[in-house]
This record gives C-alpha cells, structure tokens and sequence, in this order.
C-alpha cells in the first residue's frame, strides 16, 4: 500500500543527487595488553590466498595480529607475536620470495627491524635485522634490481636514510645512502622522474628529490622550501591524471610539470584538507580520478575531485578513529572502510552501501499533452548492485497544489485526478528511487500539460484545433489529436494552393500532438492548413504578418 500526501501549497523543488552510506561491522572489541593499548596501522589483506580480504594489525608496543575473514566477513583473530619490543608500524610483504606473505615491523627507537616469516601455513617465526640507524619508517623495493625485496629505511626524527640489501637467503647488507642537515619527517624511494631507477623523496621541513644519477649518486632538489615541520608525504601518484607523477603531502599537493618542475598548492584550497591526518589517495568514486580520503581528530571524510582538482567534501564518520584502510572488503566492486578505535580497542569495518543506479522516466513524455484525468505514470525501474529491495516515491507539482506518493513498489501506478487537475495547466513530475539506505533521483524531471475542455471532450476523435496565436509573426502552433495509429501529413498552403511547408508527414500513434511553426520566406498574408489522414480530411485558415 502506498501513501499520498498532498499540499495545497507550491513546495519549492531542490534538487537530490545520489547519497552512499556505510553500515558498521565490529571485528574486535577489547586489548590484548590492557596497559599496552594503542592500536598498530591497520591493513586489508589476503593473508591466507584464499580470495577475500583479512586484516593485519596490533597493538602498540606489544602485539601482532591478523584477523583471518572466513568469506562472509566473520573474523577470527590469530595472534602473530604477544611479547614484541616497541613496535610502531606493520608491512605485509613477501620478504622470501616463497609466495606467502610475511610481516615486518618498524621500532621506535631501536636500531632493529622484526620480521616474522611465515611458513606458508601461517605459522610465523620472529627474526630481527640490524639497522645502523632507528628505522620507524619503512619501504620495500627492488633498490638492487635483482629480483627480490631490499629494506629502505627511515630514520623519522633523525637524519639518516639507508637500505638493506637482500642476498636472496634473507641475510641484509646495510648501505648509507642519505644523511640530511635537518631532521626528517619523511622520505620515500620513488622513480619520481621515470627515467628506470629509483630516486628518494625527502621532507624534512623543506621537501626535496635526489635523483639518482647513477652508481650510487644523487642529485640534491629542492621542490618547496617552505618551513611548515610535521607535514609528511602521503602519496605519490598522477593526483592530475596529466602523465607525470605529483606528490600528496599533509599540508600542500605538488604540482609536476612533467619535468620534475614543482608548484605547489596550499591543502586548504582543497576544503581545508589540511586539517586531516590518515590521507588515503583513491578513486572512491570510480570515475577515474583520485579522491583523497582523510581522516582529522573528530571526522571521516572523503573529498571527491570534479576531475579539475576541485574537491568536495562527503562526511562520513565524527568518530575519532586512530587508523584507517580503504580495501573492498565484501567483493562488491565499491571501496569499504577498516577502522581501529584507540578508545576501547574497537576494530570495525564501514561497509559502502551503493544507492540505487540513475533511471529515467518513462510516460506521459516529456513536454506532452494528455488527454485524461486518469493517468499512468511509468518508469524505468532502478537498480541496486547491494540487491536491497527499492521503492519509489512519486512527485506531482502544479500551480497550485502539490502530492508525494510514496511505497510505491512497482515502477508505474495510476493516478486518478479527476478532482486534482485544472484544464489548460502544466504539470512536473519526478521519482526518487529509495533502497532503505540511500535515495537517488530520476536524472529528469518531465512536465505534461492537462488541455482546456474542448481539447478533452475530442480526445477519442480525430480532431484539428485552430492554431495559436492566430494572428501571428513569428511562429505558432498546431494542435491536433488522432484516436488510432495512422499516417498523417500536417502541410501549409498559400491561397493558390501552393504548398509553403510540410510539418508532418509521418506514420504516428493514437495521441494529442502540438506542432511549431517558424515560417520562412514567405509574405504576409493568408494561409490554409490541412490535417489529412487516412480516415480524416479537414482544413483551417492562420494570418501571417510580418
């Protein structure tokens, strides 16, 4: 049963894009180590190869875990390592080359590197490398093109950037590569100019790029040198789509010329996205672009690119989250959310409910005339990739009178105005789309007119209305109806019987239709139009004045 309600006032019309929400699922509520509690980065994964996502993650200082996802998104938590010496940040990698995936952790202030290597049955083992400088930041690459993972290390706080290179049995050989005069924020081993090697991305108050000319050697170059200390590299991708490669930062986004010539934008020229930590570079919206998704002290927010690099904000969350992960956890082709909560432990994943798809009107047609009071509204039905069930709710709105209808289930209904509709007046309609979460619009509103008393009265015979204006100077308007299907020729003549124009001449189907015409190159003067059918002959008179 669907509702009506109806207003004897115009309501003002506002328009309604589609909206996405997001459901919350708990994975895991509680610590490991109740005086130990502050959560490690979270990361959606495949830990165990068997298509779908697990998560990987921990509690500062202490613990190391993986939730393993049995395919419908149940977790079972698995314990990695409980007794780990100040831990900071997690990385999945295949450290072995032996096609599962390991786990090694960064350290606060310690010259180590743990690393658990997995037996290929999820058994893992704690190993340690040697760093000659703390390493809180990490990265894994090929630095020595040889085929397996070298370490890139980051001494944040400190000045010291070094890899480890990997002989292939997991033994690591510790190369200096960068000491800076200034403590670093941030650096990351990046092919920046895409010339096949990899250059080094440093923030360190200022932000430069070595490029890595050869053997062993860089050049020093400044991309910005302006003071602004706590900002980090948050991404490195084309954010512009213009074949280069840009650089995302907590405070600015940098600008690649294709030369490696930088110019550099203030992040509050982005909705004051300078405000947010937890920056994720993704296209959100698979419109490919970038959107950034970012995370501040208090809420969650994706900001989508117009594809011009104009962002607008979507809020999602005002939960203080620690940590976030983009990752499609349920397989349906749109990015859900992982999210770890200091407060309390609590491990959820925010799952993205499309909207039903865009749809478009169907009948009485757009612009058209109707010949009743009993009308079929008809659309084409709505889609929704979540397989929630849809409703409609149904629009009407008139000079001086407006209804909803709403629950409706179907994609057509008829609506009896016999005591609702005025003659000679034009009408709107639209239908929202409602999937219990999310609401999405028609992507066209139609208007239909409802004609005066005499139009009505001959709506089941063929019928030639005089045309309006008459006189006229400029164009005017034919207006005929035909009960049946039929050929129908609409032509104009001059007083000779000369044909001047020949506006219809077409099969059609039963209907009222309205024909404009703009006359050109003739003279004032008296004309004859002729409506001619099979069934039907008739003829009326129009003055044209220049």
């Amino acid at each position: 049963m669907y509702k009506c309600y109806s207003f004897l006032f115009i309501l003002l019309y506002t328009t309604s894009f589609a909206q996405t929400s997001f459901i919350k699922h708990q994975i895991h509520e509680g610590f490991f180590h109740p005086y130990y509690n502050y959560p490690v980065n979270i990361i959606g994964i495949d830990m165990d190869h068997d298509g779908d996502i697990d998560i990987l993650g921990g509690q500062k200082p202490l613990s190391v875990s993986w939730w393993e996802n049995d395919g419908s998104e149940n977790f079972a938590v698995h314990l990695i390592d409980e007794k780990v010496n100040s831990i900071s940040t997690l990385y999945p990698v295949d450290l072995d080359n032996d096609g599962d995936t390991d786990v090694l952790a960064s350290a606060h202030s310690l010259q180590q590197i743990y690393w658990w290597e997995n037996d290929g049955n999820l058994n893992f083992s704690e190993k340690l490398m040697r760093i000659p400088h703390n390493g809180e930041r990490l990265q894994f690459v090929d630095f020595d093109d040889d085929g397996d993972n070298d370490v890139f290390v980051v001494d944040v706080g400190g000045k010291d950037i070094s890899w480890l290179e990997n002989d292939g049995q997991q033994y690591f050989k510790a190369h200096a590569l960068l000491e800076l005069a200034r403590d670093i924020t941030d650096a990351k081993a990046i092919d920046l100019d895409l010339d096949g090697d990899l250059d080094i991305l440093v923030d360190a108050w200022h932000t430069y790029w070595f490029e890595h000319t050869g053997n062993g050697q860089f050049s020093q170059h400044e991309i910005v040198n302006i003071d602004y200390p706590g900002s980090e590299i948050e991404e490195i991708a084309d954010v512009d789509n213009d074949g280069d490669l840009d650089i995302l930062s907590s405070h600015f986004w940098h600008e690649n010329d294709g030369y490696q010539n930088f110019s550099y934008h203030r992040a509050d020229d982005l909705n004051l996205m300078y405000r947010f930590e937890l920056i994720d570079l993704v296209d959100f919206d698979f419109d490919g672009d970038y959107d950034v998704l970012g995370h501040s002290l208090s809420k969650l927010t994706w900001f989508e690119n117009d594809g011009s690099m104009h962002f607008v904000p979507h809020p999602m969350s005002d939960t203080r989250y620690n940590d976030i992960s983009a990752v499609d956890m349920d397989r349906d082709g749109d990015l859900d959310i992982v999210t770890w909560i200091w407060k309390g432990s609590v491990l959820n994943w925010l799952q993205q409910q499309n909207a039903p798809a865009p749809f478009i009107l169907f009948k009485p047609y757009n612009n058209s005339t109707v010949m009743d009071t009993e009308i079929l509204f008809s659309w084409y039905p709505s889609q929704d990739t979540d397989q929630d069930s849809i409703e409609y709710n149904f629009y009407l709105a008139g000079a001086h009178s407006d209804t909803i209808i709403t629950e409706l289930r179907h994609p057509n209904f008829v609506f009896e105005g016999e005591d609702w509709f005025e003659l000679n007046q034009t009408y709107s309609w639209y239908v929202e789309a409602i999937d219990g979460y999310d609401t999405t619009r028609c992507l066209e509103k139609f208007h239909f007119k409802i004609p005066d008393q005499e139009i009505l009265s001959n709506s089941d015979k063929y019928y030639l209305a005089s045309n309006y204006p008459n006189p006229f100077n400029e164009s005017t308007t034919f207006s005929f109806n035909i009960p049946q299907p039929c050929f129908v020729q609409l032509a104009i003549y001059n007083p000779f019987g000369q044909k001047v124009a020949e506006l219809v001449n077409e099969n059609l189907i039963a209907g009222y239709y309205q024909i404009l015409w703009l006359p050109e190159d003739i003279s004032s003067g008296l004309y004859i139009y002729q409506l001619r059918t099979n069934h039907f002959n008739h003829c009326k008179k129009c003055m044209f004045l220049k």
